[in-house]
């Protein structure tokens, strides 16, 4: 059989069935890899709970049954209902103002004002979510906001993977460096004991470094596929989520009045979320009373919200039971009670490398860990406490190995397949993983590459 042949047979497998192939692998991981446990502590200045580093023993084997295997996927939907929840509700409520015209519209007109510079858009709005990222006001909550890329790529003449891009990218060129984002940095910073926000300002240099390289790549890719669309990884876009109007409607002030409810909405669940600890259940609320207002606003009538609603909740569904799914692996890991084995093991040679060389293991460490443990604030209370002592004996600062910690838990959710927010926007998008790999690869390799030349810096530097 020739490669054509071959290539024409083979298919890209779905999104369900590479996470229920990770999982089964999780299964069989408990089987062969050994049980271990640390125990934990309520550190006294904290209040948090935390990891004591010096008390890992390996305990019991406890390895997940195959009977007991399709048992983690109705209990992965139950721990990540209120992401599941949100991507409901904040699809559907989205999906209403979508139908209300007033974003197709609003869009033209902007298009029609730039004119032929209306490539331009790409830049702003990938600068917007990073902005966003990088206060931690948005993160897994911007699946919700996929069908909006979606629906500018098109009108564009662009492709679903500009589209995801431009807020999944964007979004997380911001949230992975981030000098302040709440459940990362300040979480990691106050299990090492440094004050919080501190190096502010080192961080905000590394993030910039990897605004300016995303906004070049992704850039590079848009115009090459505006130019050639025949250039385009994957040119499908979903007709169900993303309808190509024939008429687009005169932007009105009605739509302006839309579109200023729906950025309201943004602006409250921003101050919310930095100023009062709003979450994701605060956000689904404040999208619903958006979507409504909005609606009514607009001029459509309470049935035809509730249209637009059902829809909305409809074309997601498939994207919200992703992230229970990719919920199942760490919790079959966590029951099997090999992710404390596989941090150990990691963690334990780094505290005989010089600092340099050590910091880069503590980077190394972070990546491989977040493909297990891709709850950001889940993998700082597990590594924080192994990698903060370890800076102690090798002579680095924990500012360090908080940055070791953050670069290497957000640089890689690109292209991890058990994050259920990338599977999910990937499924959205109705782009094959491995074509996404191949748009993404290339990009977090450069920031991986921006993140260890910052960790060697500082560790140089004695920071």
């Amino acid at each position: 059989m020739n490669n054509a042949a071959f290539r024409s047979r083979w298919k890209v497998p779905d999104a369900y069935v590479v996470i229920l192939s990770i999982a089964f692998l999780a299964m069989v991981a408990t089987w062969i890899v050994p049980a271990g446990q640390y125990a934990f502590h309520v550190n006294p200045q904290t209040k948090a709970q935390q990891v004591d580093p010096n008390s890992f023993r390996l305990a019991a084997r406890q390895p997940v049954m195959p009977w007991e295997f399709f048992l983690y996927f109705p209990l992965g939907l139950e721990k990540a209902a209120e992401v599941v929840f949100l991507i409901l509700l904040v699809g559907g409520f989205l999906q209403i103002i979508n139908d209300s015209g007033a974003i197709e519209a609003g869009l033209s007109g902007l298009i029609g004002v730039l004119g032929s510079r209306r490539i331009l858009i790409v830049p702003m709005l990938i600068t917007c979510m990073s902005v966003l990222g990088f206060t931690g006001v948005l993160a897994n909550a911007v699946v919700a906001f996929i069908p909006l890329g979606l629906l500018l790529a098109r009108r564009l003449g662009l492709d679903p993977v500009c589209g995801a891009a431009m807020m999944y990218v964007g979004c997380y060129s911001g949230f992975a460096p981030s000098a302040m984002c709440p459940a990362t940095t300040l979480i990691a910073q106050q299990i090492a004991g440094v004050h919080p926000m501190s190096g502010f300002v080192v961080r905000t240099v590394v993030w910039l470094a990897i605004l300016l390289a995303t906004l070049w790549y992704v850039m590079r890719y848009a115009v090459k596929v505006a130019a050639d669309p025949s250039s385009s990884i994957h040119a499908t876009f979903d007709d169900e989520l993303v309808a190509a109007s024939k008429e687009v409607p005169a932007f009105t002030a009605r739509h302006t009045l839309t579109l200023l409810i729906l950025a309201a909405a943004f602006a409250l669940f921003g101050w919310g979320a930095s100023f009062h600890d709003w979450s994701l259940r605060n956000l689904s609320a404040v999208m619903m009373a958006a979507g409504i207002i909005g609606g009514l606003v607009s001029g459509m009538k309470l049935q035809a919200i509730t249209g637009s609603f059902i829809t909305g909740c409809k074309h997601l569904l498939y994207s919200a039971l992703i992230v229970g799914l990719a919920k199942s692996v760490t919790l079959i890991m966590e029951d099997g009670r090999i992710i404390h084995t596989l941090v150990h093991y990691l963690s334990a040679p780094l505290a005989h490398l010089p600092p340099v060389f050590a910091a880069g293991g503590m980077y190394v460490m972070s990546l491989v860990m977040h493909f297990f443990i891709t709850s950001g604030s889940g993998q700082a209370y597990v590594t924080m406490p192994i990698m903060a002592p370890i800076a102690d004996i090798v002579g680095l600062d924990r500012q360090t190995a908080v940055s070791a910690y953050c670069y290497g838990d957000g640089f890689i959710n690109i292209v991890i397949p058990t994050s259920g927010v990338l599977m999910s926007v990937i499924a959205m998008s109705r782009i094959p993983y491995l074509k996404w790999l191949k748009f993404a690869l290339p990009l977090c390799g450069i920031w991986i590459l921006l993140g260890a030349l910052a960790i060697a810096y500082s560790a140089w530097l004695g920071w």
